[in-house]
């Protein structure tokens, strides 16, 4: 995975390193890269393993991402729909927004 321009591309979203939830995204980035099966079981596969990485519960980690993508959204609704690839009216749910990251990142690693 190419941890650089996920950083980059969380910072012109709006999602800071300061945030609780940016450690959870790239550790879920860096699992999902891994065994992208993972995103069709969040709360039972992919929250618990990101808290093992992240030193937390598998509740705080849906709630540390849902509040990064919050905050994102306030920031910048318009990358949500870039990288979205379609007009968005809301902001994702956590699960969506790992999907969107996850396409997004296929399609820069791919050309």
């Amino acid at each position: 995975m190419a941890v650089d321009k996920l950083e980059k591309l969380m910072f012109e979203l709006g999602i800071y390193q300061c945030q609780e939830g940016y450690d959870c995204i790239l550790a879920a980035m860096e699992l999902v890269v891994e065994d992208p099966k993972r995103l069709k079981r969040l709360t039972k596969v992919l929250y618990p393993l990101t808290a093992a990485r992240c030193d937390c519960g598998s509740p705080s980690v849906e709630r540390y991402i849902r509040s990064s993508i919050a905050k994102g959204w306030e920031a910048n609704p318009e990358g949500f729909s870039k990288i979205a690839r379609r007009k968005l009216t809301q902001a994702p749910t956590t699960g969506d927004f790992l999907c969107m990251l996850y396409e997004y990142l296929k399609q820069i690693r791919n050309g």
